[in-house]
């Protein structure tokens, strides 16, 4: 289940973080606490990718590239393109781990799921 993380960056006063064995959720609200972006990670443990929504500019859905395991070599996480996305199985994972976050994020972050294309 999904469970806010609460030991987040003072900088950012606007972000609600979430976290579970399947997903990472981070949110950005505007000052009115209306969404303005969100991030989607899932299947954290396996093979990483990444939904994110930008009310500027809609959808991007990503795999993590992790980096190598190398120490002496980059070991930053990229982005990279990745179409493939079960929009059916994500919603569905999401509906059941979502059960405790705040409603509004939770309801705003299915209907931004189901509008995937």
């Amino acid at each position: 289940m999904l469970k806010k993380i609460t030991h987040t960056s003072k900088k950012e006063p606007n972000r609600v973080w979430y976290s579970s064995d399947y997903f990472d959720l981070i949110v950005w609200r505007e000052s009115s606490g209306e969404v303005k972006a969100f991030q989607l990670c899932y299947d954290i443990a396996r093979n990483e990718r990444v939904l994110s929504w930008r009310k500027a500019y809609g959808f991007t859905h990503a795999q993590i590239d992790s980096g190598e395991q190398n120490p002496s070599k980059n070991q930053s996480p990229l982005l990279i393109a990745d179409g493939v996305l079960d929009r059916q199985r994500l919603l569905e994972k999401f509906q059941v781990e979502s059960q405790n976050i705040d409603k509004d994020i939770k309801e705003f972050v299915i209907d931004k799921i189901g509008r995937y294309s």
